[in-house]
Protein backbone atom coordinates (compact mmCIF):
# COMPACT_ATOMS: atom_id res chain seq x y z
CA UNK A 1 0.00 0.00 0.00
CA UNK A 2 1.30 3.45 -0.91
CA UNK A 3 2.32 5.57 2.13
CA UNK A 4 -0.22 8.30 2.88
CA UNK A 5 0.77 9.91 6.19
CA UNK A 6 4.10 10.88 7.72
CA UNK A 7 5.44 13.33 10.29
CA UNK A 8 8.28 15.83 10.05
CA UNK A 9 11.13 15.18 12.47
CA UNK A 10 12.68 18.39 13.90
CA UNK A 11 9.84 19.69 16.08
CA UNK A 12 9.36 16.32 17.79
CA UNK A 13 12.19 17.03 20.22
CA UNK A 14 10.01 19.73 21.78
CA UNK A 15 7.95 16.93 23.32
CA UNK A 16 10.90 15.90 25.46
CA UNK A 17 12.44 19.33 26.04
CA UNK A 18 15.51 18.56 23.92
CA UNK A 19 16.94 21.07 21.42
CA UNK A 20 15.64 20.46 17.90
CA UNK A 21 19.13 19.54 16.70
CA UNK A 22 19.61 16.77 19.30
CA UNK A 23 19.71 13.81 16.92
CA UNK A 24 19.58 10.97 19.51
CA UNK A 25 16.49 12.62 21.02
CA UNK A 26 14.87 12.94 17.61
CA UNK A 27 15.50 9.29 16.74
CA UNK A 28 14.17 8.16 20.13
CA UNK A 29 10.85 9.96 19.67
CA UNK A 30 10.58 8.81 16.05
CA UNK A 31 10.91 5.20 17.17
CA UNK A 32 8.36 5.73 19.95
CA UNK A 33 5.89 7.26 17.52
CA UNK A 34 6.34 4.52 14.95
CA UNK A 35 5.61 1.88 17.57
CA UNK A 36 2.15 3.42 17.94
CA UNK A 37 1.39 1.77 14.61
CA UNK A 38 -0.55 4.43 12.71
CA UNK A 39 2.03 6.39 10.71
CA UNK A 40 3.71 5.27 7.50
CA UNK A 41 7.04 6.89 8.32
CA UNK A 42 8.78 10.22 8.61
CA UNK A 43 10.09 13.21 6.76
CA UNK A 44 13.60 13.45 8.13
CA UNK A 45 14.92 16.97 8.01
CA UNK A 46 18.62 17.14 7.23
CA UNK A 47 19.68 20.04 9.45
CA UNK A 48 22.47 22.46 8.63
CA UNK A 49 23.31 22.29 12.35
CA UNK A 50 24.80 18.82 11.72
CA UNK A 51 26.92 19.81 8.71
CA UNK A 52 30.63 20.19 9.57
CA UNK A 53 32.36 23.26 8.19
CA UNK A 54 29.21 24.84 6.72
CA UNK A 55 27.69 27.29 9.21
CA UNK A 56 24.15 28.48 8.38
CA UNK A 57 23.53 31.38 6.03
CA UNK A 58 19.76 31.38 6.54
CA UNK A 59 18.15 32.38 9.86
CA UNK A 60 21.65 33.10 11.16
CA UNK A 61 20.54 34.84 14.37
CA UNK A 62 18.94 31.67 15.71
CA UNK A 63 20.72 28.92 13.83
CA UNK A 64 24.36 29.97 14.14
CA UNK A 65 24.40 29.54 17.96
CA UNK A 66 22.67 26.17 17.50
CA UNK A 67 25.20 25.16 14.82
CA UNK A 68 28.05 25.96 17.20
CA UNK A 69 26.49 23.80 19.95
CA UNK A 70 25.35 20.88 17.83
CA UNK A 71 27.27 17.67 17.28
CA UNK A 72 28.31 17.25 13.65
CA UNK A 73 27.50 14.23 11.48
CA UNK A 74 28.72 13.19 8.05
CA UNK A 75 26.14 11.97 5.52
CA UNK A 76 27.46 8.42 6.00
CA UNK A 77 26.97 8.70 9.76
CA UNK A 78 23.39 9.92 9.30
CA UNK A 79 22.66 7.05 6.94
CA UNK A 80 24.08 4.56 9.44
CA UNK A 81 22.08 5.99 12.36
CA UNK A 82 18.81 6.05 10.40
CA UNK A 83 19.27 2.47 9.22
CA UNK A 84 20.14 1.43 12.77
CA UNK A 85 16.94 3.06 14.05
CA UNK A 86 14.99 0.81 11.65
CA UNK A 87 12.17 3.26 10.96
CA UNK A 88 10.82 4.08 7.49
CA UNK A 89 11.97 7.39 6.02
CA UNK A 90 9.44 8.46 3.40
CA UNK A 91 11.14 11.75 2.53
CA UNK A 92 14.23 13.81 3.25
CA UNK A 93 13.94 17.55 3.72
CA UNK A 94 17.17 19.05 2.41
CA UNK A 95 18.85 21.83 4.44
CA UNK A 96 16.98 25.12 4.11
CA UNK A 97 20.32 26.81 3.46
CA UNK A 98 20.47 25.46 -0.09
CA UNK A 99 18.36 28.21 -1.63
CA UNK A 100 20.23 30.93 0.22
CA UNK A 101 23.52 29.56 -1.09
CA UNK A 102 22.37 29.07 -4.67
CA UNK A 103 21.18 32.70 -4.79
CA UNK A 104 24.56 34.02 -3.64
CA UNK A 105 26.86 36.03 -5.90
CA UNK A 106 29.88 34.11 -4.60
CA UNK A 107 30.78 31.01 -6.71
CA UNK A 108 32.24 29.21 -3.68
CA UNK A 109 29.00 29.67 -1.72
CA UNK A 110 26.96 28.53 -4.72
CA UNK A 111 29.13 25.40 -4.96
CA UNK A 112 28.53 24.71 -1.26
CA UNK A 113 24.80 24.78 -2.00
CA UNK A 114 25.26 22.32 -4.86
CA UNK A 115 27.24 20.08 -2.52
CA UNK A 116 24.30 20.11 -0.07
CA UNK A 117 21.93 19.12 -2.89
CA UNK A 118 24.09 16.08 -3.63
CA UNK A 119 24.41 15.16 0.04
CA UNK A 120 20.63 15.40 0.50
CA UNK A 121 19.92 13.20 -2.51
CA UNK A 122 22.49 10.68 -1.33
CA UNK A 123 20.86 10.63 2.10
CA UNK A 124 17.47 10.01 0.48
CA UNK A 125 18.75 7.27 -1.81
CA UNK A 126 20.65 5.38 0.88
CA UNK A 127 17.89 5.52 3.51
CA UNK A 128 15.16 4.33 1.16
CA UNK A 129 13.32 7.66 0.96
CA UNK A 130 11.52 8.22 -2.32
CA UNK A 131 11.10 12.00 -2.03
CA UNK A 132 13.60 14.78 -1.33
CA UNK A 133 12.19 18.24 -0.54
CA UNK A 134 14.06 21.42 -1.41
CA UNK A 135 13.87 25.12 -0.50
CA UNK A 136 15.41 26.30 -3.74
CA UNK A 137 15.67 30.08 -3.41
CA UNK A 138 16.54 32.76 -0.87
CA UNK A 139 13.19 33.85 0.53
CA UNK A 140 14.42 37.39 1.25
CA UNK A 141 16.45 38.15 -1.87
CA UNK A 142 14.77 40.53 -4.30
CA UNK A 143 16.93 39.70 -7.30
CA UNK A 144 17.99 36.23 -8.43
CA UNK A 145 17.78 34.12 -11.57
CA UNK A 146 15.12 31.37 -11.49
CA UNK A 147 16.49 29.97 -14.75
CA UNK A 148 19.86 29.38 -13.12
CA UNK A 149 18.21 27.58 -10.20
CA UNK A 150 16.27 25.33 -12.58
CA UNK A 151 19.39 24.50 -14.58
CA UNK A 152 21.40 23.56 -11.48
CA UNK A 153 18.52 21.63 -9.96
CA UNK A 154 17.77 19.55 -13.06
CA UNK A 155 21.45 18.79 -13.61
CA UNK A 156 22.02 17.55 -10.04
CA UNK A 157 18.76 15.70 -9.51
CA UNK A 158 19.04 13.86 -12.82
CA UNK A 159 21.98 11.97 -11.30
CA UNK A 160 19.59 10.36 -8.81
CA UNK A 161 16.84 8.84 -10.99
CA UNK A 162 15.27 6.87 -8.13
CA UNK A 163 14.54 10.00 -6.08
CA UNK A 164 11.61 12.35 -6.66
CA UNK A 165 13.12 15.79 -6.08
CA UNK A 166 10.33 18.21 -5.10
CA UNK A 167 10.52 22.00 -4.83
CA UNK A 168 8.50 23.60 -2.03
CA UNK A 169 6.33 26.70 -2.47
CA UNK A 170 8.29 28.77 0.05
CA UNK A 171 7.86 32.58 0.22
CA UNK A 172 9.73 34.88 -2.12
CA UNK A 173 10.64 38.55 -2.39
CA UNK A 174 11.57 38.27 -6.05
CA UNK A 175 9.93 41.16 -7.89
CA UNK A 176 6.62 40.28 -9.59
CA UNK A 177 6.94 36.63 -8.56
CA UNK A 178 4.97 34.30 -6.31
CA UNK A 179 5.81 30.84 -4.98
CA UNK A 180 3.22 29.41 -7.37
CA UNK A 181 4.88 31.07 -10.36
CA UNK A 182 8.28 29.73 -9.30
CA UNK A 183 7.34 26.10 -8.57
CA UNK A 184 5.13 25.50 -11.61
CA UNK A 185 8.18 25.10 -13.87
CA UNK A 186 9.46 22.10 -11.90
CA UNK A 187 8.45 18.48 -12.44
CA UNK A 188 7.61 17.78 -8.79
CA UNK A 189 6.21 20.00 -6.04
CA UNK A 190 5.86 19.91 -2.27
CA UNK A 191 2.77 21.97 -1.44
CA UNK A 192 3.01 23.63 1.97
CA UNK A 193 -0.47 24.66 3.07
CA UNK A 194 0.83 27.36 5.39
CA UNK A 195 2.47 29.20 2.50
CA UNK A 196 -0.53 28.60 0.25
CA UNK A 197 -2.63 30.23 2.98
CA UNK A 198 -0.20 33.14 3.29
CA UNK A 199 -0.39 33.90 -0.43
CA UNK A 200 -4.09 33.11 -0.75
CA UNK A 201 -3.49 30.90 -3.78
CA UNK A 202 -4.40 27.40 -2.57
CA UNK A 203 -7.00 26.88 -5.30
CA UNK A 204 -4.45 27.65 -8.04
CA UNK A 205 -2.53 24.48 -7.23
CA UNK A 206 -5.34 22.37 -8.66
CA UNK A 207 -3.77 23.10 -12.05
CA UNK A 208 -0.53 21.53 -10.79
CA UNK A 209 -2.12 18.60 -8.96
CA UNK A 210 -0.33 16.02 -11.10
CA UNK A 211 3.02 17.49 -9.98
CA UNK A 212 2.27 17.53 -6.25
CA UNK A 213 4.02 14.57 -4.60
CA UNK A 214 4.06 15.75 -1.00
CA UNK A 215 1.82 18.05 1.04
CA UNK A 216 3.06 19.74 4.21
CA UNK A 217 0.26 20.00 6.76
CA UNK A 218 1.35 22.82 9.02
CA UNK A 219 -0.87 22.82 12.06
CA UNK A 220 -1.25 23.87 15.67
CA UNK A 221 -2.69 21.41 18.19
CA UNK A 222 -5.71 22.99 19.89
CA UNK A 223 -8.24 21.14 22.02
CA UNK A 224 -7.11 17.82 20.63
CA UNK A 225 -7.35 18.78 16.95
CA UNK A 226 -4.90 20.10 14.34
CA UNK A 227 -5.82 23.54 13.07
CA UNK A 228 -4.31 26.18 10.87
CA UNK A 229 -3.46 29.38 12.72
CA UNK A 230 -5.66 32.31 11.57
CA UNK A 231 -2.55 34.54 11.59
CA UNK A 232 -1.19 32.56 8.62
CA UNK A 233 -3.89 33.99 6.36
CA UNK A 234 -3.68 37.47 4.80
CA UNK A 235 -6.09 40.13 5.98
CA UNK A 236 -9.59 39.89 4.54
CA UNK A 237 -8.90 36.34 3.37
CA UNK A 238 -11.27 33.56 4.32
CA UNK A 239 -9.32 30.97 6.35
CA UNK A 240 -9.72 27.36 5.27
CA UNK A 241 -9.72 24.36 7.56
CA UNK A 242 -6.81 21.96 7.37
CA UNK A 243 -9.20 19.01 7.05
CA UNK A 244 -11.11 20.68 4.21
CA UNK A 245 -7.86 21.34 2.31
CA UNK A 246 -6.91 17.67 2.70
CA UNK A 247 -10.30 16.57 1.37
CA UNK A 248 -9.98 18.92 -1.61
CA UNK A 249 -6.52 17.62 -2.51
CA UNK A 250 -7.37 13.96 -2.06
CA UNK A 251 -10.89 13.82 -3.47
CA UNK A 252 -11.47 16.80 -5.77
CA UNK A 253 -7.93 16.97 -7.20
CA UNK A 254 -7.57 13.16 -6.95
CA UNK A 255 -3.99 13.53 -5.76
CA UNK A 256 -2.08 10.54 -4.41
CA UNK A 257 0.46 12.79 -2.66
CA UNK A 258 2.06 11.86 0.64
CA UNK A 259 0.70 14.03 3.48
CA UNK A 260 3.32 15.13 6.02
CA UNK A 261 2.36 16.77 9.29
CA UNK A 262 4.62 19.64 10.37
CA UNK A 263 3.58 20.20 13.99
CA UNK A 264 3.83 23.78 15.26
CA UNK A 265 3.98 24.94 18.86
CA UNK A 266 4.79 21.61 20.49
CA UNK A 267 6.21 21.51 24.01
CA UNK A 268 6.92 19.03 26.79
CA UNK A 269 3.52 20.00 28.25
CA UNK A 270 1.64 18.30 25.40
CA UNK A 271 -0.25 15.24 26.55
CA UNK A 272 1.10 12.21 24.67
CA UNK A 273 -2.26 10.43 24.47
CA UNK A 274 -3.95 13.53 23.09
CA UNK A 275 -1.07 14.01 20.64
CA UNK A 276 -1.41 10.48 19.31
CA UNK A 277 -5.20 10.70 19.09
CA UNK A 278 -5.03 13.95 17.15
CA UNK A 279 -2.71 12.46 14.56
CA UNK A 280 -4.81 9.33 14.17
CA UNK A 281 -7.78 11.58 13.49
CA UNK A 282 -5.81 13.55 10.91
CA UNK A 283 -4.69 10.40 9.11
CA UNK A 284 -8.35 9.43 8.59
CA UNK A 285 -8.82 12.64 6.58
CA UNK A 286 -5.70 11.84 4.53
CA UNK A 287 -6.89 8.37 3.57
Amino acid sequence: MKPIFSISSPSLNCLSGNPYYNLPGTLSIMKRLYREGFIDGFEFQYLIEWVPGKPPRAEIKNRLPAWKKSKKYSVDELIHLLKQADIPIQSIHAPRDIGTRLCSDDPDIINSGISLIRDSLTLARDTGAKICVFHLWDTWKEDFQPAFLRTVFFKETSQYPGITAAVENIPTHLAAATPYALVRDFDHITLDLRWAARYGDFSKYEALADKIVNVHLSGVLKEGHWRMDPSWFPKRAEPFRLQDAIATIRRKWRSEALFTLEPCGLSAKVDWIEFIGSMKELKVYCT
